[in-house]
């Protein structure tokens, strides 16, 4: 069994900028010890903590079953609360724009692929989206490749407020598997698992050899007044796995941190 011990990484405090990060191993066992004395918490609490505790989603509201690409489309659109079931697996042939109060959420087994090894990559865009909920899927992206297209994560929060990431096997984005940037904010990944399996391909127009840059909090210099008081994210109880070679760490006023 797995120490549920908890350790907090870093506590940053920059340029305006807060970001803590709070990581445990992956256990979320309740069993009784021998004691005989009360069983230790679980750290998975089934609900956003940290900055983004106040995320609701769809709320239980205006429940779909998805299984096709078109489906899912319509059904992240707009602003009026949605809670979607993704069931079997989809593919896309475009990054799809997530609006606001959506839930997202994979039934057993489910996953969401994008194979283009192009401008059309990317799964989930929400910019300026606010209170979204991503729970339970597995996201596929075709390799990293350095083709310098914005936007074009598995997930991107551009502008995005109060977002649940949760219990989610991200792999192999084109760009990245996880962005957050342009002042998003209230943010809470939680037991979530980040990976590349797929080789990298070379020859991009961004000209690195080996994208595999998992995580950006923060893009740009240019963007420091969005960013500046924003950017608040939890981190907890996510890993980072086979082919997480770059940023797994903080990009601020054009440094890494």
């Amino acid at each position: 069994m797995y120490n549920n011990s908890y350790y907090l990484i870093n506590k940053l405090a920059y340029a305006g900028i807060l970001l803590t990060m709070v990581f445990t191993l992956p256990s979320c066992s309740n069993d009784d010890d021998t004691s005989g004395n009360t069983p230790p918490p679980s750290y998975d609490s089934l609900k956003p903590i940290g900055f983004g505790a106040n995320t609701t989603g769809g709320n239980n509201q205006n429940k779909v079953v998805v299984s096709t690409a078109e489906q899912l489309k319509d059904a992240v659109s707009g602003t009026n609360p949605a809670t979607i079931y993704v069931k079997g697996q989809i593919t896309l042939n475009k990054m799809l724009s997530v609006g606001s109060n959506k839930s997202i959420i994979g039934l057993s087994g489910a996953s969401i692929s994008n194979t283009n090894r192009n401008e059309d990559a990317g799964i989930f865009l929400l910019k300026g989206s606010e209170n979204v909920i991503i729970r339970n899927l597995t996201l596929l992206g075709p390799g990293a490749y350095d083709i310098d297209a914005n936007y074009s994560d598995n997930i991107s929060l551009v502008g995005a407020k109060n977002v649940w990431v949760d219990h989610c096997d991200i792999q192999d984005g084109i760009d990245g598997n996880f962005d957050i940037v342009e002042g998003s904010d209230n943010i809470c990944v939680s037991w979530t698992h980040f990976c590349y399996l797929i080789e990298p391909k070379e020859g991009g127009s961004g000209g690195s050899s080996d994208h595999r840059n998992c995580n950006l909090i923060g893009n740009s210099d240019k963007t420091a007044d969005i960013d500046e008081g924003h950017l608040n994210c939890t981190f907890i109880c996510c890993w980072w796995g086979e082919g997480c070679s770059e940023r797994v760490r903080v990009f601020a006023l054009g440094k890494y941190i």
